[in-house]
């Protein structure tokens, strides 16, 4: 079998929850933000899918039980219990765990949704992969939010690491953007960690429902001496959120 088909072989792997680690050198773990806060002026793919996140309410259940009555005691007791169906974090965004393959977000190219691999919190993640190099090769995902208020400031965070990624040597790109408009920062990872690490950013909202997206990509990927040797930089995603603050 040839090198190229190996590492293609590879990429399935990586994508389908397996550990391809083996056929890259390992590179990985403490995310550094960049200070550098640059505009990008990429495109904005809207969702193909979106949710309105107004129907996502807190629901109140009470319940009471009755005691049977026994010889010491014929004393009726009730207990009353409330639960939330839903976290905060639902009311801008919905499925900011990437439950259920990933539902009411979009995959770019090379992103995709795992079920149980690579996650923070079980049972799902999401990944961007990216195999060529330049912004217009960038791998994204992206998401529909939902009641914001124009004219507040939120912070969105997500947790990630970095694979097949060479510190020192691949030289990639991770932003934050609403609407097509948001931050870039140069990405930065320590070799061999593979724990996922927050990342953040801040936006001030121009309308209600604006359209998400996180994206990755390289300018750069270092030479390792393979010449049959395709680029692949991947990121696991998982348990993004919105806050206003």
């Amino acid at each position: 079998m040839s090198l190229r088909a190996v590492v293609a072989a590879c990429a399935i792997f990586a994508l389908a929850s397996v550990n391809a680690n083996p056929c890259k050198p390992s590179s990985s773990s403490s995310a550094s933000i960049g200070s550098t806060v640059t505009l990008s002026t990429s495109t904005q793919t809207e969702a193909s899918s979106s949710t309105d996140a107004s129907s996502t309410a807190l629901i109140s259940i009470t319940t009471t039980t009755a005691a049977e009555e026994t010889p010491s005691a014929a004393a009726e007791t009730s207990a009353t219990s409330t639960t939330s169906a839903a976290p905060e974090e639902t009311l801008f965004l919905l499925n900011a765990g990437f439950d259920n393959g990933g539902a009411g977000w979009t995959a770019g190219p090379g992103a995709g949704f795992l079920s149980d691999a690579n996650y923070r919190t079980n049972p799902g993640s999401a990944v961007v992969a990216v195999t060529e190099v330049g912004e217009a090769s960038a791998s994204w995902i992206s998401a529909q939010l939902g009641n914001l208020v124009p004219g507040q400031e939120y912070e969105v965070s997500l947790y990630w690491f970095l694979d097949w990624f060479v510190p020192g040597g691949d030289q990639c790109t991770y932003g934050f953007f609403l609407d097509g408009v948001g931050h870039t920062y140069a990405a930065s990872w320590i070799n061999g960690d593979r724990s996922l690490r927050r990342i953040s950013d801040s936006f001030t909202a121009a309308r209600a429902n604006p359209v998400f997206e996180f994206k990755l990509w390289c300018t750069y990927f270092y030479d390792t001496g393979e010449s049959d040797w395709s680029p692949l930089v991947n990121a696991y995603i998982d348990d993004a959120d919105i806050i206003a603050t």
